[in-house]
């Protein structure tokens, strides 16, 4: 990937981007202008008060091009600070009552006076922030000894992490960042970074990886904190969660996938949170005179960095008010728009027990798939019935069932490696089912494996245990 300005993109322009701003309607919709916010207030124009944080941008050199960089940094881009302007920078703090030096850049580490800039600044009692990437530690050979050098001038050191998790992280950043960023998280915490009662200050920055706000700082933190902890032994201080700005590769972003200027002029609806306690599915048929046929309830768990279905287990975990309430929404829905063949309704359930209608999908469902060992017609036939309309087939559950989805390991791509799968084989009325998929990929689901048992919380234990213990790798 290679930055707007070696593609000669119109966007690369500061001038292109301001027009756009200008012009585009998210930005000409009757919202009053920074300056009419600022004489609102009392402050416009803008004055300095006294420099305090002097924050120097080393250059556009990055070795990495994320898609939503605000200065359009990359290792094609070579404008760099020279020596005889830093020497120019250090003379302005002399001459201030500055105290802390912010490093920016690109990837500050890569100017080749980054180590003499620091060194002055740390001889003049400056405290030092560097808003380092992670990955150029391991970039480099030379770059190694880093988190050495930062601990021995004591710098602060602010790294961005998009989430923690691979899928999420190498979207925004390119492919193997998640990978290389915990390596070098795991060198700075060796140093003492990040750990209670070194001083050594490690904060890590979420910014979203699409056109949407990033969500509440503590509780992301302590999920942050927990995750990366449990996973990897990984320990930093604050978590800082900020917006992007639509310039740069990030205003690009949002005028190719149309996210820049549609929403505005779009009607929303803003709803209270909702807080939910469980998620369940309603398979139905219906055939061509109307008959409907419904399979129990499943209750479905989802892997959470992904938000993509992991176990369910059938019959769910539910009140038979519940339920019937489910299947009396369902069968409206399904009759409304006279759906033959069959129709999958998933709800949320609240904490006061209301059901709110998430997704609704008119074929053979993945909340289904149990059906094919669980029931005494599964869902593929009972679909051919309908279309057909042959009378639909029973539906009763013939044994309690937990199925697990098995989803390609984060961090591989390619001809999958079923590592562990032979451990299948010695569980009881466990079916494993390979979709037969050429590549894996994070996150893709590549099979699923349907565990029968008269007890389906037992069921469910069983396929939790095997899914800690099997991986489709690459």
């Amino acid at each position: 990937m290679k930055s707007l300005y070696a593609l000669n993109e119109p966007l690369s322009s500061e001038r292109v981007q301001l027009l756009e701003l200008a012009i585009s309607s998210s930005w000409n919709n009757g919202a009053a202008s920074f300056a009419a916010h600022l004489t609102k207030t009392n402050l416009f124009p803008l004055k300095p008060i006294k420099l305090e944080v002097f924050q120097l941008n080393l250059g556009k050199m990055c070795n990495q091009v994320c898609k939503h960089c605000h200065v359009d940094a990359g290792p094609d881009r070579k404008e760099i600070m020279t020596r005889e302007v830093i020497d120019l920078c250090l003379l302005a703090i002399d001459q201030s009552q500055v105290h802390t030096a912010d490093l920016t850049g690109g990837a500050p580490e890569m100017n080749p006076e980054f180590r003499y800039l620091v060194e002055q600044l740390s001889q003049r009692k400056i405290k030092v922030i560097v808003r380092c990437n992670l990955t150029i530690i391991m970039a480099n050979k030379k770059y190694h000894d880093l988190p050495a050098f930062f601990r021995k001038n004591k710098v602060e050191v602010v790294s961005s992490l998009p989430f923690y998790t691979s899928a999420k992280t190498d979207s925004q950043r390119g492919d193997g960042v998640f990978k290389s960023s915990i390596e070098a998280l795991k060198l700075l915490n060796k140093e003492g970074y990040g750990i209670e009662g070194s001083g050594l200050i490690l904060n890590l920055v979420y910014n979203p990886a699409g056109a949407f706000l990033p969500p509440e700082q503590h509780a992301l933190e302590k999920e942050f904190k927990q995750r990366l902890s449990t996973s990897y032994q990984i320990s930093f201080n604050n978590l800082f969660t900020i917006t992007n700005l639509p310039v740069s590769r990030f205003l690009d972003y949002l005028v190719k996938t149309q996210n820049f200027d549609s929403l505005p002029d779009t009607p929303c609806i803003a709803e209270t949170p909702v807080k939910i306690k469980k998620e369940i599915s309603i398979l139905l048929a219906r055939n061509i005179n109307g008959e409907i046929a419904f399979f129990p309830a499943t209750e479905m768990i989802f892997e959470e960095s992904a938000n993509l279905l992991l176990f369910q287990t059938c019959p769910a975990d539910i009140s038979n008010y519940v339920e019937l309430e489910a299947q009396y929404y369902a069968e409206r829905i399904a009759t409304e728009l006279e759906i033959v063949g069959l129709l999958a309704v998933e709800f949320f359930l609240t904490d006061e027990d209301r059901l709110v209608v998430n997704e609704v999908a008119p074929r053979p469902h993945n909340s289904g798939h149990h059906t094919i060992e669980a029931c005494d017609t599964s869902q593929f036939e009972q679909h051919l019935r309908a279309i057909l309309n042959f009378p639909l087939g029973s539906t009763e559950l013939r044994k309690p069932a937990a199925l697990l989805n098995l989803l390609g390991a984060e961090g591989f791509s390619g001809e999958p490696i079923y590592k562990n799968y032979g451990l299948i084989l010695k569980i009881d009325d466990a079916h494993l089912h390979l979709y037969g998929k050429q590549t894996t990929k994070p996150f893709r689901k590549m099979g699923h494996l349907t565990v029968l048992n008269d007890d389906v919380k037992k069921a469910l234990e069983i396929v939790k245990k095997i899914h800690q213990q099997i991986s489709c790798e690459s």
